[in-house]
């Protein structure tokens, strides 16, 4: 999976070409982190993760765009990770889940969550739907950028695929059953997969 999924990143003309440690920049960078280390190349998808055994660290190179459609996303945005600088600037918090995904990853997780509402009241046959033309306008505006037909036609199946996400997180709990059974966010976005699993027209207003 690892090669072929490298064999599609160097086959993307808008990709860079940092696929190993013996890129001639990022020889350069290791020799600024750690001059003279030995290096390993341990591998990865869509960046480079390369040890340094001499100051025992590990360092990963991913680029911000690896092509017009794919992005380096928070994949946890919601209003407890966003905020304001004293300058009015937007400052994203908690980057812990970040990783190269489709642009629409990210705003179809924000959806989500503006569906679900800060309370987890929300719910998708309530959800004002005809509203979401102009969300994603105001994401195009920002971004400089203009969806494709088919990412719109994708933003059903992403949203829906939201719990995932908390299915996978549980795991890291000592009871991951009993985790799911009682994570309240995490049931409540199951509901609105769904519903949008058999509306996928609404997200297109």
């Amino acid at each position: 999976m690892n090669a072929r999924m490298r064999r599609w990143w160097q086959g993307d003309p808008a990709t860079p070409e940092v696929t190993s440690p013996d890129d001639l920049d990022l020889r350069r960078l290791l020799e600024r982190v750690a001059p003279g280390s030995e290096t390993s190349d341990l591998g990865g998808c869509f960046c480079v993760n390369v040890r340094l055994p001499e100051p025992g660290l590990v360092v990963r190179v991913q680029p911000r765009f690896v092509s017009r459609q794919r992005v380096l996303a928070l994949q946890d945005i919601q209003l407890g990770n966003i905020g304001l600088t004293p300058e009015i600037e937007t400052l994203y918090l908690d980057f812990g889940f970040a990783a190269v995904r489709p642009r629409i990853h990210e705003l179809a997780y924000a959806l989500a969550w503006v569906i679900l509402r800060p309370d987890g009241s929300g719910t998708a046959d309530t959800f004002c739907w005809d509203k979401v033309p102009a969300l994603v306008e105001e994401y195009e505006d920002a971004a400089g950028t203009v969806l494709t037909p088919v990412e719109r036609k994708a933003l059903t199946p992403y949203i829906a695929a939201v719990p995932l996400y908390h299915a996978a997180t549980v795991g890291f709990h000592a009871d991951p059953v009993a985790q799911l059974c009682d994570d309240r966010d995490g049931n409540a976005f199951l509901r609105i997969s769904e519903w949008l699993l058999a509306n996928p027209a609404a997200p297109l207003g």
